[in-house]
């Protein structure tokens, strides 16, 4: 039997061509595909400003109202790691609470203030903007100018209370 060729009764069979000679020369005469467009980059999501966020924040706190916020409050550890606050640690009366510690990560470094003092304040925000707000204690009559020296230097436009009369 012939490789290319097999008989099956009557019938014979030839090898075809892959590609018909019609569409072998269709095929010659067609233009080349354009490449597939590249893909986008995702846009950059635009950070959304220190009074957005101070908004959303407002909005958020006055919809907890005072309740919310002290079953927030309570579920949080007043405990602190004692390692991850080793300024804090060294200077206990530049802390107005001693049960709260400034951590030692993102805090707010004062320039000029006495390198062996600190202030107890730290950065807080959120992935796209790590350093949107500084959150501090009240001062206290003896960190009263770093206080102040830390609100000029940081450009702070708003200054934001939330404690009671008798802290600050």
């Amino acid at each position: 039997m012939d490789r290319h060729n097999c008989h099956l009764g009557a019938a014979r069979h030839r090898r075809v061509p892959s590609t018909p000679p019609q569409m072998a020369q269709s095929a010659e005469k067609k233009t080349p595909k354009p490449d597939p467009p590249k893909p986008k980059r995702p846009k950059k999501r635009k950070q959304p400003s220190s009074g957005q966020i101070a908004e959303e924040f407002i909005i958020s706190t006055l919809e907890k109202g005072i309740e919310g916020l002290r079953r927030e409050f309570n579920r949080n550890p007043r405990i602190y790691d004692t390692a991850k606050c080793t300024v804090s640690c060294r200077n206990p009366t530049l802390n107005r609470y001693k049960d709260i510690g400034c951590h030692d990560y993102n805090r707010v470094h004062v320039v000029g203030a006495n390198p062996d003092e600190y202030i107890h304040a730290n950065y807080v925000g959120i992935e796209e903007n790590p350093k949107c707000f500084i959150c501090t204690q009240g001062p206290m009559e003896t960190t009263c100018a770093d206080f102040w020296m830390m609100v000029i230097q940081q450009k702070a436009w708003v200054c934001v209370v939330l404690s009671g009369r008798a802290a600050v």
